[in-house]
């Protein structure tokens, strides 16, 4: 491949996918885990608001409904069995159990026909129940649900149209008005209401829907989920007819008070306030004017913040006003928390470790050419600052059911404010209130890291004194999803920046190893250690030298260590034999080969032997190759280790020390070839990096003490090339070691970046200037001038478009 074909190539292709490569698109953004959350979505006791927790990545945090309709209404007919009639067996009766069964049921009681069911119907306890009571009218409305079921319920994919007959549909209606009319126990009078108010609606019969539940639903007194289902079909049916605000006020109501179809209730709710387009249509304020009550109008206000991304708090401050004591005033605070981590604490987190504020682009759109585009972070600072107000506020009034959860509210948003003296006074007045098991855990994290915060530095006594409460918090990550975030973030996002502040990269390697133990789940039968996953791990490959990683393991293998650190050691996702190969490869890649060679000497053979190193540690590294290839060749025939590798370097460094010209020269042009190949751009690239992607090379602008420099710029390579050139008498192998340092000095052009400009002229201008250079390569000259008559000049000038250029000209 020649030079021009090789760049454009490099720029086209897409990602090389390694095992172990994270580098390079991915997959979209985890909706549950995206920003650093310390603050619990679960405090309050009531789960069926589930759909409404905060992500601003879904439209709704859970598609599913959080409370079983069927359930529901399955264990109403336990009660009207005089809890004669187990959960298993009545759901099997009423949603399991065919017509036909239920009709030999029906006719063996009332005619004593023989009753031919199978035994398990004849066992079932409430056919048991049945047989005993005689309630004939119960089981033949149960008949009348079976005739009617196949109408009223959706098709499997949501976007088939329904299969509805409509003679049918108006035949049962009628027969089941009759039935309603000489039935006489409310309960079941009750069901065939609903019954012929499901097959209105189904039917498209939307007037005599609403007045089916005006007459057989409204004024029955019984206590059913069937009423809040029965007035969801109104709603619906005024939906159809073109009553949106009346249709949207109902389903406010609904969404608000009753768990039952909660997450239904919301999206009709959704389509009766938006057009077509998705835009809204029906302001809060027309929904209100149906309101008969302040709590109805907190209702309404709170469903239209439900999905809301924006700022809420004025929502907030007005349902407590008309409703303190609203459930929804606590869910709709904790999605408040939860906001304000997004916007003010992460960013705040990214600050300290150096990086710019950039915010999730499904809230907010961003721009770096604005002089102003922190505004949002200082806005979503001055938010928080009220948010603690409004929180210690409500705690303070006896009316509040859950007091604690405010205050503990106020503390932890007094915490992200980083006000820790009104956190830890806000904790302190919230433990003396009654606190939920989950508000009281709520407590002793944001205490932790109020206590972190306080501190500052992490000194061994502060760190014997944190660890009981980082063990507690251990003990919960084990046992639910959303507490194991919290501890990785604690590690990750706290811990592990204090200690790279501290400048302390050993036990910064550690927690974050701790972090990503915690967060690996194993299938049955498989180990909990996992090799490429991990911050830890990156951490180590490509930001610790191998001062700190010898520091790290000396602390490992120490005998004494504090409780502190045996935690750290015990709970962590590297092992020693990671660190054995980190420490070698750190000391290659300062092409220090004695050290290099100590270290992975302690490294077991099995461990390359696993993958990614069993299928690219493949190449030989020594290969003299003239063109750039990840491809195998004939050469890699010999194939090395990582400690054969240093150790033939070695060997090499000590050959260019004595011998003939012509041997040193050799020497020091495979030393050129083993360095060049083990960078970015050779075919043993695997020797310094733990994955590979196209373009990284191109664009690099690391320093000169980075070992990137070395990795991407080839510089030592170069001067081996060059000293290689000047002790060989062969003009052939001269004009071989010039092209081979003429690469080398090609690599060293970094393609400019766009950020790095302040504008596109700039850019552009850098652009071309890139190219000029990039061409001309400072070898040529000399290349074409003396070494012309060579053979390999005659290989080169065919292949090489750059140099074919340069010679002609161009």
């Amino acid at each position: 491949m020649n030079w021009k074909q090789f760049i454009v190539s490099f720029i086209s292709s897409c990602l090389l996918c390694f095992p172990q490569n994270s580098i390079g698109c991915g997959p979209d953004a985890d909706p549950y885990d995206y920003y650093t959350s310390f603050f619990s979505q679960h405090l309050q006791d009531d789960n069926s608001y589930r759909p409404f927790y905060y992500t601003g990545y879904r439209f709704l945090f859970d598609e599913e409904e959080p409370v079983s309709t069927k359930e529901s209404t399955s264990a109403e007919w336990i009660n009207y069995a005089s809890n004669k009639a187990t959960k298993k067996d009545v759901q099997d009766f009423v949603l399991k159990y065919n017509y036909k069964q239920l009709s030999n049921l029906y006719y063996h009681i009332e005619k004593k026909q023989p009753l031919l069911v199978p035994d398990s119907v004849k066992q079932n306890s409430l056919t048991k129940w049945f047989l005993q009571s005689k309630d004939l009218e119960a089981l033949g409305y149960l008949m009348f649900a079976k005739q009617a079921e196949p109408f009223v319920i959706g098709d499997e994919d949501f976007w088939e149209e329904r299969n509805r007959d409509d003679a049918k549909m108006k035949r049962l209606i009628k027969n089941g008005i009759q039935l309603w009319t000489v039935a006489k126990n409310e309960f079941i009078k009750l069901r065939y209401g609903y019954q012929v108010t499901r097959l209105a609606h189904y039917s498209e019969q939307y007037k005599e829907c609403i007045s089916y539940y005006d007459t057989y639903i409204k004024p029955n007194q019984t206590n059913s989920v069937l009423q809040e289902l029965s007035l969801a079909l109104k709603a619906g049916a005024m939906y159809k007819l073109g009553s949106n605000e009346e249709a949207a006020y109902h389903f406010t109501q609904l969404c608000a008070t009753n768990a039952i179809k909660r997450k239904s209730n919301f999206l009709s709710f959704t389509f009766s306030t938006r057009d077509e387009e998705g835009t809204k249509k029906v302001t809060k304020e027309a929904v209100l004017k149906f309101c008969k009550t302040d709590r109805e109008k907190a209702n309404v206000t709170a469903v239209y913040a439900f999905n809301s991304l924006v700022n809420n708090l004025p929502e907030l401050k007005e349902i407590y006003q008309l409703d303190p004591t609203s459930p929804l005033l606590e869910l709709l605070s904790i999605r408040e928390i939860n906001k304000l981590e997004e916007k003010y604490l992460h960013p705040s987190i990214e600050q300290l470790k150096g990086k710019k504020l950039i915010y999730s682009w499904s809230l907010f759109s961003w721009d770096y050419d604005n002089a102003n585009y922190d505004s949002l972070y200082n806005e979503s600072k001055k938010q928080t600052k009220e948010m603690i107000n409004f929180c210690h506020q409500v705690a303070q009034d006896k009316r509040i059911a859950n007091r604690g959860l405010f205050e503990v509210a106020a503390a932890y948003a007094a915490y992200m404010s980083k006000d820790l003296k009104k956190a830890r006074e806000y904790l302190r007045i919230a433990k003396d209130m009654p606190l939920s098991a989950a508000v009281k855990d709520q407590w002793m994290l944001t205490s932790l890291l109020v206590s972190i915060n306080e501190k500052g530095k992490l000194d061994p006594s502060f760190e014997e004194e944190i660890l009981p409460a980082v063990q507690w918090l251990e003990s919960k990550a084990k046992k639910d999803e959303e507490w194991r975030k919290f501890y990785r973030n604690l590690f990750t996002e706290i811990l592990a920046v204090q200690y790279s502040k501290q400048k302390d990269a050993s036990k910064t390697a550690l927690v974050l190893g701790c972090a990503d133990r915690i967060m690996i789940m194993p299938n049955e039968g498989e180990d909990m250690y996992s090799y490429w996953s991990g911050n830890a791990i990156a951490f180590l490959r490509t930001q610790m030298n191998s001062n700190e990683v010898e520091a790290l393991h000396t602390l490992m293998q120490a005998n004494t260590k504090s409780k502190w650190e045996q935690y750290l050691v015990n709970h962590n996702q590297f092992s020693k034999d990671d660190v054995c190969d980190i420490a070698g490869t750190t000391y290659l890649r300062e092409q220090d080969w004695d050290n290099a060679e100590r270290w992975f000497k302690q490294v077991p053979a099995a461990y390359y032997k696993k993958e990614p190193y069993s299928t690219y540690l493949a190449a030989n590294p020594f290969a003299d190759l003239l063109y750039d290839t990840h491809a195998p060749t004939k050469q890699d025939n010999v194939q090395y280790t990582k400690l054969q590798y240093v150790q033939k370097m070695k060997q090499l460094a000590l050959q260019t020390t004595k011998g003939t010209a012509e041997e040193k020269a050799n020497a020091y042009f495979q030393m050129a070839n083993g360095i060049y190949q083990s960078s970015y751009w050779g075919n043993s690239w695997m020797l310094q990096e733990y994955g590979w992607s196209s373009g990284d090379g191109l664009k690099s602008n690391t320093t000169k003490d980075d070992w990137q420099w070395e990795y991407y710029g080839v510089y030592a390579a170069e001067q081996l090339y060059l000293k290689a050139r000047e002790l060989t008498a062969n003009q052939n192998l001269k004009a071989h070691y010039t092209f081979m340092a003429a690469k080398c000095a090609q690599k060293q052009h970094a393609i400019p970046v766009y950020e790095s400009f302040a504008d596109y002229d700039q850019y552009e201008k850098a652009n071309e200037q890139y190219a000029k250079d990039f061409r001309k390569n400072k070898y040529f000259e000399d290349f074409v001038k003396n070494y012309r008559q060579t053979k390999t000049f005659t290989e080169v000038f065919n292949s090489c478009v750059y140099l074919k250029d340069y010679v002609n000209g161009k």
